[in-house]
C-alpha cells in the first residue's frame, strides 16, 4: 500500500464519522444478543415451570394412590378375617400412623348398610356397648340405611360423625354406589364434612372401597357387607402433600369447570383461576382423574418465582455490552480527534518542527496501532456475554489484584458451571421428543454403552456382568442414555482401593420388564433414596466427585417415559442396587 493509500485508510479509520457507525452497529450487536438472551432465559424459565408443574400433578396422584392403597390394607383386613372388631379397626388405624405418614386423612372408617329393623337393632348394641348417645343420623325415615360404626382416630371431631348415614346424603351416595358398581375406590365430589365445627372450615371429600361379602357355593353374588373410607379435609391435604411451596400457587378444582362453587383448594387464597384480570408471566392448567373423579389443577407463576427468575443474564448482556459500546466509541473518537489535532500541528509548524513532526509521527502510529488492536480485542464481547468474561481473563487477568483474580476466576468457573446446567436442563427438557416407540434388544443396547464407556471402565478397573436382558418396545436414544448413567454412575462412586464390580440383569411380570443395575460402590443413607431422583439434587460436593446433579433426574424421566418406576436399595458402605420397570406394550 502506498503512502497516500495508508494516510486515506488511516483517515476513514480515525474520523469522528466512523466512531458513530461503529457506536451503532456495536449498539445494534448489543441488542441482538440482549434480545437473543432473553429469549432463552424466557424458554428455560418456562421449561422450569413446566418441570414444577409435572412434580405437582406426581406429587398429588402419587400421594392419593398411596392412601388408596391404606384403604386396600383396610379392605384386605376385614377379608382376611372372621369378623373384625372396634379394637382390631383400632389398632390398624394406629399402626398406620395417619397424622403423621398420611397427612390430609381427618378419619379412616367403616360404614355398613342397614334396613329399618337393623337400624333400631343396631342402636341397641350401641348403647349396650356403652355408646348411650349413639344414634343413626340424621333422624327420619328412609328406604335404606347406612351407618359410620368404626372411625379412627375416635378423638372429639370424628365422634361427631360417629353413627352418620352417609347415603341420605346424594354427593356421598353417589360415591359409595360407584364403588359398589365399578369394584374399586371411588371419589366423592366437595363436600363439607361432618366433623367440621365454625372454626377453620374446610372443604373435604371421601373416598370409599367396598367391602363384599365373602363368595361360597351358596352365595356367589356380591352383597355389600360394607365401605372401607377415608374423610379428607382438602386443605389439610394439600399442606401435607407439598409442605410449603414459594415461587407458585395454584387452586384446585372439583370437576371440569372452574367456579367458586368447585374450588376445592386454594394455597394463596386468591381464586386467580376465574379472575379474568390476571395475567401471570407463567400459568398452565392440568386434568387430573382420582379414583374415577375428574379434578382440574390450575397452576400459576407469583412474584416470589419472577424474581427467582429474573433475567440476569440478558442484564448482564445489556448493561455490560453497553458500556463496551461507549468505551469503544470513546476509544476512537478520542484517536481521531488526537489525529486531527496532530495532522494540523504538522502542517503548521513542519518547516520549523521537523523533530516535533518526527514525534508526532511515531505518536500517530502507536496510536493507530492501539486503534487496531482495541478494535480487534473488543468485537469479540459484543457476541455474547461469555465472550466478555473470556477477554476479561485472556486480557486483564494479570492486572487484577489478589482479590480480584479471585472474583474473576469464580465468575469463569460459574459460567462454565452455568453452561453444563443448561446443556443439561435442554438435554432433560429433550428427552422422548425426537425418537419413537421400537423394538429394542436391550441386550445390544448394554453391550454398545459398555464400549462407550471402555475408557472409563478400564480407567476404574472395573467388571461389568451382564445376564440374558429382555427385549423391550421402548425409546432407543433414551434407554441408551439411562443405561450410560446407571453404569458411569456405579463406576463413579467407588469405593476407594476396591475394584468396582457392576451386575446387570432382567427379570418381568404380567406387566412390566424388571431391571436391576447392582454395583459394590460406597452406598448411601436410607433418607438419600428419594432425594437423589431429584433435579440438582447432590449428596456430594463437586470436589469429590464431577456431576450437574441431573443424571438420575434423567434416568427418572425415562423411566416414567416408558411408563414405569425407579428405585434404589443401598446401604452406606455396602453398594447400591437401582431398580426401574419398563411397560410392556408401550
Amino acid at each position: 500500500m502506498t503512502e497516500s493509500g495508508k494516510k486515506s485508510f488511516s483517515s476513514i479509520f480515525h474520523n469522528a464519522y466512523t466512531a458513530w457507525v461503529i457506536l451503532i452497529i456495536s449498539l445494534a450487536l448489543t441488542m441482538v444478543a440482549w434480545y437473543m438472551s432473553s429469549k432463552f432465559t424466557n424458554q428455560l424459565a418456562e421449561n422450569r415451570f413446566s418441570s414444577r408443574v409435572s412434580e405437582l400433578v406426581t406429587s398429588i396422584e402419587d400421594r392419593m394412590g398411596l392412601y388408596e392403597q391404606a384403604l386396600w390394607g383396610g379392605v384386605a383386613l376385614f377379608n382376611a378375617s372372621d369378623e373384625v372388631s372396634r379394637k382390631d379397626w383400632e389398632n390398624y388405624v394406629a399402626t398406620l400412623d395417619i397424622q403423621n405418614r398420611l397427612p390430609g386423612i381427618q378419619g379412616m372408617g367403616y360404614a355398613i348398610p342397614l334396613n329399618e329393623l337393623e337400624k333400631d337393632s343396631l342402636v341397641n348394641k350401641m348403647k349396650v356397648d356403652g355408646f348411650e348417645d349413639f344414634s343413626v343420623q340424621p333422624e327420619g325415615v328412609r328406604d335404606s340405611y347406612t351407618s359410620i360404626i368404626y372411625l379412627e382416630p375416635f378423638d372429639w371431631r370424628n365422634q361427631r360423625a360417629f353413627g352418620y348415614d352417609m347415603w341420605s346424603n346424594e354427593m356421598r351416595r353417589t360415591a359409595m354406589q360407584r364403588a359398589v358398581d365399578e369394584k374399586k375406590a371411588a371419589t366423592s365430589g366437595i363436600i363439607t364434612l361432618v366433623q367440621e365445627t365454625e372454626n377453620d372450615v374446610q372443604k373435604g371429600f371421601l373416598t370409599y372401597i367396598p367391602v363384599f361379602q365373602k363368595a361360597d357355593s351358596t352365595n356367589k353374588q356380591n352383597i355389600v357387607n360394607g365401605w372401607v373410607y377415608a374423610a379428607f379435609r382438602a386443605g389439610d391435604l394439600m399442606k401435607g402433600i407439598l409442605g410449603e411451596i414459594k415461587d407458585y400457587d395454584f387452586e384446585l378444582f372439583d370437576g371440569k369447570s372452574k367456579t367458586t362453587e368447585n374450588l376445592l383448594f386454594d394455597s394463596d387464597n386468591k381464586l386467580e383461576a376465574i379472575d379474568s384480570s390476571f395475567n401471570p408471566v407463567l400459568k398452565k392448567e392440568v386434568s387430573l382423574n382420582i379414583q374415577g373423579r375428574d379434578w382440574t389443577l390450575f397452576v400459576h407463576s407469583n412474584a416470589e418465582y419472577v424474581q427467582a427468575n429474573d433475567q440476569v443474564l440478558p442484564k448482564i448482556i445489556a448493561v455490560g455490552g453497553l458500556i463496551i459500546d461507549l468505551l469503544l466509541f470513546f476509544v476512537i473518537l478520542s484517536i481521531a480527534r488526537n489525529q486531527s489535532k496532530a495532522e494540523e500541528l504538522v502542517n503548521q509548524k513542519t518547516a520549523e518542527l521537523n523533530l516535533q513532526t518526527v514525534s508526532l509521527e511515531k505518536r500517530n502510529q502507536e496510536l493507530s496501532q492501539f486503534a487496531y488492536i482495541t478494535s480487534h480485542d473488543l468485537q469479540e464481547p459484543l457476541r455474547t456475554i461469555r465472550s466478555f468474561i473470556n477477554l476479561l481473563d485472556e486480557n486483564y487477568k494479570d492486572s487484577l489484584d489478589e482479590k480480584g483474580q479471585k472474583f474473576l476466576d469464580i465468575i469463569v468457573t460459574s459460567a462454565d458451571r452455568m453452561s453444563d446446567l443448561i446443556v443439561a436442563i435442554l438435554d432433560y427438557s429433550r428427552i422422548g421428543t425426537s425418537s419413537e416407540v421400537e423394538a429394542i434388544d436391550t441386550n445390544e443396547i448394554v453391550k454398545q454403552t459398555i464400549a462407550d464407556l471402555n475408557d472409563l471402565i478400564e480407567r476404574n478397573n472395573a467388571t461389568v456382568n451382564v445376564s440374558e436382558l429382555s427385549v423391550i418396545k421402548g425409546y432407543r436414544s433414551e434407554f441408551h442414555q439411562l443405561i450410560q448413567n446407571l453404569i458411569a454412575n456405579a463406576v463413579k462412586f467407588k469405593k476407594e482401593d476396591v475394584n468396582p464390580v457392576i451386575n446387570i440383569s432382567s427379570t418381568e411380570n404380567s406387566t412390566h420388564y424388571l431391571f436391576k443395575v447392582e454395583d459394590n460402590g460406597i452406598g448411601m443413607e436410607e433418607k438419600y433414596l428419594e432425594r437423589i431422583f431429584l433435579i440438582f439434587q447432590r449428596l456430594h460436593g463437586k470436589s469429590e466427585f464431577e456431576g450437574t446433579g441431573i443424571g438420575l433426574a434423567h434416568c427418572r424421566k425415562i423411566v416414567h417415559l416408558h411408563v414405569g418406576e425407579i428405585w434404589v436399595e443401598s446401604e452406606l458402605g455396602k453398594g447400591s442396587t437401582f431398580h426401574f420397570s419398563i411397560k410392556k406394550d408401550l
